[in-house]
């Protein structure tokens, strides 16, 4: 009978809504400003406001219910728990004829109940608005109770970190620190591991490792991100989950906790030396990549060395509460954890576990992805199923080649950080249902034997440059000249359409790797719209593809149908073109119009101005955008528009060259 009434003690959480309850009502307060009181003031505002992008409760006041739920909550489990901070306070409330584990309920069920009742609350009130409000159709019932349950899930589980920290830790401000620390520890420290590990793992990516759903390991980012990412039922099972752990944790250590550890930065005796280290690593990642430039491992030493004595430092002085503590003897746990972190870089370097050389045999290998852009491999990986993961089994020994010719290469290499290098993804689905990620930046002449196999496969150009959309029903083919001219053509023949669709798509598929990776200006722009009906209502959409100077075929069936002259800009129309050399200087990143505009600032060479229309037709064949050399060109079209770009000293005509 005696356990039966202690576990439950009326006293208790009366005191504590006596006096926490203020902390219940700036919940209640500040969440129905944020969502009831936000769709009454944006109904009043019809004329002023669209509301295609309210599609949950999510996006009233977002920023608003983000600051409520990341700090309430977390205040909550302070000031709930904060007596065990006191000692005064501690020893009396230790002193009645309860059990700890029933002290421990009794307070954790106060501030839940104080959470919950002001999110309940609010998610009836709202209900009731919705159905007043003129654009109450668009929310549902459905949306309400995901927002409802999202909001009690991150309350408790914000909450209970809280209240587990606060187990920790003798100090209510270093409860707070250390809350947010633990909220947002795993996103960053696999965002700093990553840094580093890219430094001694050849291949590692981390622009995969950290763009592939980073912001879901940290529990603060991922409710910022919740409206564009609702919660999987997994998820929810694994927050809830979380939830539990958390309670049983600090449940466990309350129990076994001492009352004289009130004011000490860290009370649990075990957790000291991880709360030490811990900083001293955290530290040591902060200042290595902070002194980390790029030409060589001797700055990131020394910024491991600093980051991680004072790191030390710090943590020795919070947990003595004393700045003086430079004593020998207290040193000697740093000199461990040197020689601790020396032994873990050199087993990295050294490749004990085989990363940089594994290489997966073609028959482990379920598909493939091959890509330059990280946000791609991304986008495919959230589809259902992907064209660009491949299962052709050629195609999946291309790739396999050049990652063996790119896995021998050291990932230091001068070269491979120079003008002209290529940044590549290689993604394997595997047998077992393992995915292998590699990320390497080579030069193109180091991997062209090897890297234009791939890039000259018709699966690659399928999946690269999205060619299935050539494939689709389409309403118009715009082309519309790149130069700033006026000048676009509009097919909307269904038989010329057809036709000039095979043509782009047999250009793409017969490209060569230098056509691919050519700086030339394209000529154009082709874009094809098309009309899909979805639910009875006609959307738009587009997809475009480049008019590279290469495509002869096109060109031809251009000129023949009469289009070309309105689909490019031509020799004839410009009136003349100014060519500049200046010496060279080693700054890449020098704009056309700098040359043109500020000549002083440049040591110029040599000039002319070219009116020969053959030449400038020439020009305009092979002239680049930016990148790398020493001719920079304007040319000013007969209306006086003018436009700017360079030849490489490959490019340069020779009938111009001689001029200068």
């Amino acid at each position: 009978m005696k356990s039966k009434t202690s576990f439950y003690n009326g006293g208790i959480i009366r005191q504590n809504v006596k006096q926490h309850g203020w902390i219940s009502l700036i919940y209640f307060t500040v969440l129905i400003f944020a969502l009831p009181l936000q769709m009454i003031m944006i109904d009043t505002e019809l004329h002023q406001h669209r509301f295609n992008h309210l599609d949950d409760f999510f996006s009233f006041a977002g920023p608003l219910q983000t600051l409520a739920v990341s700090i309430i909550p977390i205040l909550t489990g302070i000031f709930i728990f904060r007596y065990l901070h006191v000692k005064v306070a501690a020893d009396m409330a230790h002193s009645l004829p309860l059990r700890r584990g029933s002290l421990f309920t009794n307070h954790y069920l106060s501030g839940l109940f104080m959470l919950l009742i002001p999110v309940w609350t609010t998610a009836i009130i709202t209900n009731l608005v919705r159905s007043i409000v003129s654009y109450g159709d668009q929310l549902t019932a459905s949306d309400l109770i995901t927002w409802a349950v999202t909001m009690t899930l991150f309350t408790i589980f914000f909450y209970s970190c809280s209240v587990l920290v606060g187990m920790m830790t003798g100090i209510s401000v270093i409860q707070g620190i250390l809350t947010y620390i633990l909220l947002v520890l795993p996103l960053g420290l696999i965002t700093l591991m990553s840094f580093h590990l890219r430094m001694f793992l050849n291949g590692f990516s981390e622009r995969y490792t950290t763009s592939i759903n980073v912001e879901k390991w940290s529990p603060l980012i991922h409710f910022a991100e919740i409206s564009r990412n609702a919660l999987s039922i997994f998820e929810v099972t694994m927050y809830f989950g979380g939830t539990l752990l958390l309670v049983i944790i600090a449940y466990i250590l309350y129990k076994f906790r001492h009352i004289e550890s009130a004011s000490q930065a860290i009370a649990i005796q075990p957790l000291r030396p991880v709360f030490k280290y811990g900083v001293t690593f955290c530290f040591m990642l902060l200042s290595g990549a902070y002194f980390e430039r790029g030409d060589g491992l001797s700055w990131l030493i020394f910024g491991y060395i600093i980051g991680s004595f004072i790191g030390y430092i710090i943590a020795e002085m919070i947990l003595q509460k004393t700045w003086r503590i430079f004593q020998p003897k207290a040193f000697i746990g740093y000199i461990g954890f040197a020689a601790v972190t020396v032994l873990l870089i050199i087993a990295i370097s050294m490749d004990i576990t085989g990363y940089e050389t594994r290489v997966p045999e073609a028959s482990q290998v379920e598909s493939v992805y091959f890509g330059q852009n990280i946000f791609n491999l991304r986008d495919e990986l959230d589809k259902d199923s992907s064209d660009a993961f491949i299962t052709d089994e050629d195609y999946i020994e291309k790739v396999i080649a050049l990652h063996e010719t790119a896995s021998q290469q050291q990932s230091n290499e001068q070269e491979s950080h120079q003008y002209g290098s290529n940044y590549f993804f290689i993604a394997y689905q595997l047998e077992n249902g393992n995915r292998l990620v590699r990320e390497y930046e080579l030069s193109h002449e180091l991997t062209k034997e090897q890297i234009a196999p791939v890039l000259e496969s018709e699966q690659y150009k399928n999946s690269h440059f999205h060619l299935k959309q050539l494939e689709r029903p389409t309403d118009t083919i715009t082309i519309i000249a790149n130069e700033p001219i006026n000048k676009s053509i509009a097919i909307i023949d269904p038989d010329e359409m057809a036709e000039l669709k095979q043509i782009v798509k047999g250009e793409y598929i017969n490209m060569s790797y230098d056509e691919m990776m050519t700086s030339k200006r394209d000529w154009a722009t082709i874009q094809l719209s098309f009309t899909d009906t979805d639910q009875d209502q006609l959307n738009m959409q587009r997809t475009a593809f480049p008019w590279k100077k290469s495509f002869s075929t096109l060109e031809q069936w251009l000129e023949e149908n009469n289009y070309l002259d309105q689909a490019r800009i031509h020799a004839h129309e410009v009136e003349y073109l100014e060519v500049v050399q200046i010496a060279e200087n080693g700054d890449r990143h020098i704009h056309p119009t700098q040359v043109f505009n500020l000549p002083h600032e440049y040591h110029i060479l040599s000039s002319t101005q070219i009116v020969d229309e053959q030449e400038i037709d020439a020009a305009l064949q092979v002239y680049s955008d930016y990148t790398e050399g020493q001719y920079f060109l304007k040319f000013v079209t007969i209306d006086g528009t003018e436009f700017y770009g360079m030849f490489t000293s490959d490019s340069i005509p020779k009938e111009i060259y001689s001029q200068l």
